[in-house]
């Protein structure tokens, strides 16, 4: 008596829904790779679950409604990638660049950006009060002039750079970066996207910051004084112990103490 098959689905990626002989022998990484390499954009609904895709440049690839899940994406090269439903669960995003990526309805709530899983609901202790912010005005800075785009910004970090102020650098994309320390000082960041971003301890007094998009950044320790951030998208970021004063603008209805901002005297 013949052993029956399991039936197997087409599936317009190429992958068959059969689970392999031996799943941990197999490197989804590599093969997504290799097709990519070979041309193939298209891998809609795939499943790369565990895989390795750790420095991988997969540039304009079309992943939407696929499982990524616990995927390594450390420094993988994802600009203008869609990602469209994509399920991005405890997926390691340290470093990725997601330029121009699409996140629309991803999910991304266990992702990880510093080492651990980051989730705006998650519970984390709390540091210690900030030092009063010195009160003696600062040198006057000079009108935003200078505009840098998004890919020279984000060498500029990676080179070592940190003083970003005084810039125009309006609807500025840098979702997913890391940028912690940088200082945005007098900068125009209106309409910039921050999602999931990395800015803990970054300087953002006197910026204009109206209309961006800080959702799920890690904005832990920022300086907001002086900043205008009316209309800009705040959810789910890690606000703890940013600071603000009596200039600070904020959203409509949005409370700072209760979210764990610190004013500063």
């Amino acid at each position: 008596m013949t052993a029956a098959t399991v039936p197997t689905h087409p599936d317009p990626t190429g992958f068959s829904h059969q689970q392999p002989q031996n799943p941990i022998a197999q490197d989804k990484g590599a093969d997504l790779q290799a097709r990519y390499q070979q041309g193939e954009r298209n891998f809609v609904g795939i499943n790369l679950q565990g895989a390795n895709l750790q420095r991988a440049v997969l540039v304009g690839i079309n992943l939407q409604a696929a499982n990524l899940a616990q995927a390594n994406l450390e420094n993988c090269d994802l600009r203008d990638a869609n990602l469209e439903r994509a399920n991005l669960d405890q997926a390691n995003l340290r470093n990725t660049c997601l330029i121009g990526t699409n996140l629309t309805d991803a999910y991304l709530e266990t992702i990880h950006r510093h080492g651990s899983p980051q989730s705006p609901t998650q519970t984390q202790p709390v540091s210690p009060p900030p030092q009063p912010l010195d009160s003696s005005p600062g040198p006057e800075l000079t009108p935003p002039t200078v505009a840098l785009n998004a890919a020279q910004l984000i060498a500029a970090y990676a080179q070592g750079a940190r003083d970003f102020q005084g810039l125009n650098l309006t609807g500025i994309d840098c979702q997913a970066q890391e940028l912690n320390q940088a200082n945005f000082q007098g900068s125009n960041l209106s309409q910039a996207n921050f999602r999931l971003t990395d800015l803990q301890g970054a300087n953002f007094a006197d910026a204009n910051l109206q209309g961006a998009n800080l959702s799920m950044a890690d904005i832990h320790s920022c300086n907001f004084c002086g900043a205008n951030l009316t209309q800009a998208n705040l959810s789910g970021a890690d606000r703890r112990n940013a600071r603000y004063d009596e200039r600070t603008k904020f959203p409509a209805g949005f409370n700072p103490e209760i979210v764990g901002m610190v004013k500063a005297s």
